[in-house]
């Protein structure tokens, strides 16, 4: 049967113009049919030559939109509501889709229409090293099968994994629409758009790869990170956090036991930013010791995937740890 649902791919981008080129061509090289296709390139005051390339395209097959620089959070939000197909794909700028992508994934949707979000693993991709060739790990509990959306959520932040974002991610159209980006959430755009997902259906995750992450020195995470850098960064990522929080303890998609979950989450982002920082006190233990015992107690899987012991052994003594172990 041939696919009849129209479908948008949203590139939020920043100073990619090395590497946006590859991104579209790898949803133009699909073999979904091109007239059900459109691309939003939403760049967010970007100075180097993304409009360029971009506009080289079809304006037809390949809109291009421009705001000041306010973020990803917000070129997500703007391409999400450009968007008119009845599934949206994310696609960060510096990475690519594999082939078969788009049909495999509307495939999933024709058969379980109750599905509101599909994602895949991952390959791992370094330009200047083509043997390098990993791929995002999966257990057989949560791949290939329909998931109940609530059930993954807790599966993965019991697991402390995420699975199923960035550019693997994939949901309807409706549902994103749905629910409003909260303001702030800047860092934490991937996990918000998983957790308003998820929360509102069903789920489905490819144990076989459809997305290439591509790991260079531009990369956010791999550049590298004074002090003041791990302080700038961290100060986002909490403050971005906090509005996460806020968002899932407000919201009526989430039950009591995702947000106690949700707020050892938090706790143990603030407690980990203080080791990067070698500031943990006693008083930032007892905080986070309290978030395990409070309302609900989690369970020993969180105990073991955030390392809850860790936190109570002095940051000067974790480090030697850790330095040991990474000879």
């Amino acid at each position: 049967m041939k696919p009849n649902s129209k479908i948008s791919v949203i590139i939020p981008t920043y100073n990619y113009d090395l590497f946006i080129k590859e991104a579209i061509d790898s949803v133009l090289n699909q073999n979904y049919p091109q007239e059900l296709i459109e691309i939003i390139v939403v760049d967010d005051g970007s100075s180097d030559n993304t409009a360029t390339v971009v506009k080289q395209y079809d304006a037809a097959r390949v809109q291009y939109h421009y705001q000041e620089n306010q973020g990803k959070a917000a070129a997500t939000k703007k391409a999400i509501e450009l968007a008119s197909g009845d599934y949206i794909f994310n696609l960060d700028a510096d990475d690519f889709f594999l082939d078969g992508k788009l049909d495999a994934y509307v495939r999933i949707w024709e058969q379980y229409p109750e599905i509101t979000h599909i994602g895949s693993i991952a390959r791992f991709y370094k330009k200047e090293d083509p043997t390098y060739n990993v791929l995002e790990p999966i257990s057989t509990d949560i791949a290939d099968k329909v998931l109940d959306g609530d059930f993954l959520l807790q599966y993965f932040y019991k697991h402390n994994i995420l699975l199923g974002g960035g550019s693997t991610f994939a949901a309807k159209a409706s549902v994103l629409k749905s629910t409003p980006f909260p303001d702030g959430v800047d860092m934490y755009t991937d996990e918000f758009l998983i957790l308003v997902a998820l929360a509102q259906g069903k789920a489905f995750i490819f144990s076989k790869p459809y997305s290439v992450w591509r790991d260079h020195s531009n990369n956010y995470s791999g550049k590298q990170q004074t002090k003041e850098d791990v302080q700038r960064k961290g100060g986002r990522l909490l403050k971005s956090s906090e509005v996460l929080l806020d968002f899932v303890r407000k919201s009526r998609l989430f039950d009591e036991k995702f947000v106690n979950q949700y707020n050892i989450i938090h706790e143990n982002r603030i407690i980990t930013q203080k080791e990067n920082l070698g500031e943990k006190t006693f008083s930032d233990k007892i905080r986070f010791l309290k978030s395990f015992t409070g309302n609900r107690w989690p369970g020993m899987q969180m105990v073991k995937s955030y390392k809850f012991l860790n936190r109570f052994v002095p940051t000067k003594a974790l480090h030697k740890i850790k330095s040991l172990k990474n000879k």
